[in-house]
Parts: C-alpha cells; sequence; structure tokens
C-alpha cells in the first residue's frame, strides 16, 4: 500500500470520488502555500506512479542457455598442401 505524506503548508481542500463499470476514481485536491512543499509532493506522486507502473509490467525471464550436445563438434577438415613453406 502507498501512502501520501503532506506537511504544514499543504493542507487537504477537497476530495471526491466517482464510481463507473465497477471502478472507483478518487480525487484529492491539495492546497499548498510553500512552493517547495508541493514540489516534494509531486516527486513523491511521481515516485508512485513509477513504482505502479514498473509492477504492472511483465517480467523478462533470463535466457537459459541451450544444452551442450551429447556429441563434440566435428573436426575442421583442412587441406593438406603438402610441404610447401
Amino acid at each position: 500500500m502507498t501512502g501520501i505524506f503532506f506537511d504544514a503548508p499543504c493542507r487537504l481542500k477537497s476530495y471526491s470520488a466517482t464510481t463507473k463499470s465497477g471502478k472507483t476514481v478518487v480525487r484529492i485536491e491539495i492546497e499548498s502555500t510553500d512552493h517547495r512543499e508541493a514540489g516534494y509532493l509531486l516527486n513523491d506522486l511521481e515516485k508512485i506512479l513509477n513504482q505502479q507502473k514498473e509492477a504492472s509490467r511483465p517480467k523478462k525471464e533470463p535466457k537459459v542457455a541451450s544444452k551442450p550436445l551429447a556429441l563434440p563438434a566435428p573436426a575442421l577438415q583442412l587441406t593438406y598442401r603438402g610441404d610447401a613453406e
């Protein structure tokens, strides 16, 4: 569960909820008199959004190395050129 914390310069202005097709959307308005605190709050919300996006992505499975062949690879077929140097 994710939580949002806001300090004294920020205060809850209003909230509302709407339900449609089995999903509920909650809207929260927070009023701030300090731009720095508002920035911290927006930064926290961005982190929450990124965590939720990361959690919803399918995990990539690491590639499994193929099993080695039962027989070794055949020897290279080199041509014989005689005793030439």
